[in-house]
């Protein structure tokens, strides 16, 4: 999991027409994820086990990228409008895939951190001086 997060940071889910489409980065991520679950279904583990480890799994993803999102900062080009926008719409498909899967409200508390950095790197320059 931990080599491909960087993906969500990393990849543009618009494509030349500025159409949103499924990025290769967060892709990967959801394979992880659905072969996780698939795993746990297939193995019969209990409902609540379950439930606890892709919580695990989306508190490890929130922390992993939040913190990856910090080191790289300005240096890496991540402290600006176009990339925010990028990574929130990447974050956006990710959530949407949790929500698919019944763990949307669970999943949303623990992404809050991340996602309130990629809001705010989202905003416009003119609304922040509002």
């Amino acid at each position: 999991m931990y080599a491909v997060l960087p993906g969500l940071l990393d990849s543009n889910p618009f494509s030349e027409s500025g159409q949103l489409r499924m990025p290769v980065g967060v892709s990967q991520i959801l394979d992880v994820l659905k072969e996780a679950l698939h795993l746990l279904n297939t193995f019969q583990v209990h409902s609540e086990i379950t439930s606890q480890l892709l919580t695990y799994l989306f508190f490890f993803t929130n922390a992993s990228l939040f913190n990856t999102l910090m080191e790289r900062g300005s240096g890496g080009g991540f402290y600006q409008w176009s990339r925010g926008v990028q990574i929130r719409a990447n974050l956006d498909l990710l959530m949407d895939w949790i929500q698919s899967i019944g763990m949307g409200d669970l999943a949303a508390d623990f992404f809050q951190r991340l996602s309130s950095a990629v809001n705010l790197l989202a905003t416009p320059k003119e609304t922040l001086r509002q």
